[in-house]
């Protein structure tokens, strides 16, 4: 929810992470993305998913502020998902 009446293009978090107008839809897609990966891997429609997304999430979490151009963790996400539609208690994350 950007102001309509700010003319920024970007507001920096910290100095490597900003926030831009369409930064809080291009998180929830990108987050989709790795549902949809999961989804497709634990349905049995793939042997395998590779979610390459932006932002890719995997330095979100620290403290729990942005960072690293991430603002949610995409990958903890996906296992989590994982872990409460699949019931899947034990998950393997490489990085």
């Amino acid at each position: 929810m950007w102001p309509e009446d700010d003319k920024r293009k970007q507001i920096y978090i910290n100095i490597d992470t900003y926030f831009m107008k369409d930064t809080i839809s291009s998180t929830l897609l990108a987050a989709g993305g790795v549902k949809e990966a999961v989804d497709q891997v634990l349905e049995g429609k793939h042997l395998s998913a590779f979610a390459i997304v932006r932002p890719p999430g995997h330095h979100a979490g620290l403290k729990s502020q942005p960072h690293g151009f991430c603002f949610l963790n995409n990958v903890g996400l996906g296992a989590k998902y994982a872990q409460k539609k699949y019931n899947k208690e034990r998950i393997l994350i490489l990085d």
